[in-house]
């Protein structure tokens, strides 16, 4: 009886094992996109198709192929006095609130719903540079993904 209830034991601490070190290994797979213009990079699901970089280079489609999902990361030279990245916030009343990325520093995430979609969008500015991840999803999509598109978001990072 003592031996079956060790093998049982032996087991158990196998599969927890097991489980931890899958999540830490599907953590790790993620792919990278790194943007050599503006010096930025987002980290992405090894699972998202992503499409090819934007002609002037300035970011890339995260997440192609269903047209419920529009993914997108980019930059671009920032100049206050023209240009205003709250402007949707404030013309269609989305949330706004202050987060901290992986590197430590702070952004803006922009949150709300517009003709049955869910806008998610980072608004980072450092060095007269803006830097984006802008996601237009299906509520479908967003419950399913959220976690992801916050992980997404949050893991943006300038060289």
């Amino acid at each position: 009886m003592l031996k079956k209830f060790l093998s049982f034991i032996f087991i158990i601490t196998f599969l927890v094992a097991c489980s931890d070190d899958e999540t830490k290994i599907k953590s790790a797979e993620w792919e990278k996109y790194l943007n050599s213009k503006f010096g930025f990079s987002v980290n992405y699901p090894p699972d998202w198709h992503i499409g090819e970089e934007s002609d002037n280079e300035d970011g890339i489609n995260l997440y192609v192929g269903n047209p419920d999902v529009r993914i997108l990361t980019y930059a671009s030279h920032y100049m206050e006095e023209i240009s205003d990245p709250y402007e949707s916030a404030r013309n269609y009343g989305f949330d706004i609130q202050r987060i901290t990325l992986d590197n430590g520093k702070s952004a803006d995430l922009i949150l709300g719903k517009l003709d049955e979609k869910v806008h998610y969008e980072l608004v980072f500015i450092d060095n007269d540079v803006i830097y984006n991840v802008n996601a237009e999803v299906s509520e479908s999509f967003f419950e399913k993904n959220e976690g992801i598109l916050l992980k997404v978001i949050k893991s943006l990072d300038t060289l």
